[in-house]
């Protein structure tokens, strides 16, 4: 540190600190604007949510997707990973035969989209069904599919504003 001023030594240090973690924030826990109802009452419009992209996927994770041909990020609820067997009947989820445990859904559901019907499908490899929380208000799997690895930006682990908590994972 010889050449530098004696006022900015002090600084220097905590300053480049600052700025590596600053790149590291905005590349790990890219902060993302909820705006949709799809995700009540976990989720309101307005919310802002940590998104950390390098995660290993499990059932139960709040994702960030982005959908070709739909404007803006969706947030869903992955229920069923790779591999496994979905079907969904007068509004329980089923996978690989059993019915989920899902506290976390927004009331009675009625909507009657794509998959409530009792259709058994396999998942593909690389693919996630994912679902709202507040299933009659949301667009998710049931309508647009699987959706692959790829189209997932990443976990919302934590919710940053205006109430900050750590988003629960739910073991089904």
């Amino acid at each position: 540190m010889r050449g530098l001023p004696h006022g900015i030594r002090p600084w220097l240090v905590p300053a480049s600190v600052s700025a590596i973690l600053t790149v590291l924030v905005a590349v790990a826990a890219n902060p993302i604007l909820v705006s949709g109802t799809s995700m009540e009452p976990l989720l309101d419009p307005g919310d802002r949510l940590l998104v950390s992209r390098f995660v290993t996927l499990a059932r139960g994770d709040i994702v960030v997707l982005d959908v070709p041909h739909i404007s803006g990020y969706l947030v869903k609820r992955i229920v069923a990973l790779p591999g496994e067997r979905i079907r969904i009947i007068d509004a329980t989820v089923y996978v690989n035969g059993r019915a989920l445990y899902e506290p976390y859904v927004h009331g009675p559901w009625t909507s009657d989209i794509g998959y409530n019907g009792g259709l058994e499908v396999t998942i593909a490899p690389d693919h996630y069904f994912l679902l709202g929380d507040n299933r009659d208000v949301s667009l998710d799997s049931r309508s647009l599919g699987p959706q692959r690895r790829t189209a997932i930006i990443g976990l919302a682990w934590a919710r940053a504003w205006p109430r900050p908590v750590p988003l629960a994972h739910y073991p089904l």
